[in-house]
């Protein structure tokens, strides 16, 4: 299972909290709310890789419903990483482009952030991947 590197992230919040320059408001904002973002994207990359670990060493000798079950976990937590990147992204995103302008975006759904950062990754969105994931999260 590959590495989570979030310390671009984590040197990007430690940067706009130690600046000289003012920080707006809605950076503060977004700050604060980032923090338990990170923290839920590496709970959920640990909770992914057990399962992923288990997939790996003991398929050969699951049977059918332990084997529907892991890959429905890792499933599961891996929609979870998707929205909480997303996420990320599009706020990061959108505090670069707009800098002191930056504006916390409250009326966004998640299938709109998913939208914008598929677009800005050059991806193409699919609705029948997105929608089914995020009803399944109880995201919808």
């Amino acid at each position: 299972m590959p590495f989570l590197d979030l310390s671009l992230i984590d040197a990007l919040v430690i940067e706009l909290a130690s600046t000289d320059k003012v920080v707006t408001p809605a950076q503060r904002k977004l700050i604060v709310r980032l923090r338990p973002v990170i923290t839920s994207l590496v709970k959920n990359n640990e909770k992914r890789g057990k399962y992923e670990d288990s997939w790996m060493l003991n398929s050969h000798t699951m049977d059918n419903s332990e084997e529907r079950d892991c890959s429905k976990n890792i499933s599961f937590y891996t929609g979870l990483l998707l929205v909480d990147v997303t996420q990320v992204i599009f706020h990061l995103k959108k505090l670069s482009a707009e800098k002191e302008r930056f504006i916390f975006s409250k009326e966004s759904t998640r299938a709109d952030l998913a939208k914008a950062c598929c677009f800005s990754s050059g991806i193409p969105y699919d609705e029948t991947v997105w929608k089914p994931m995020l009803l399944r999260l109880g995201l919808k």
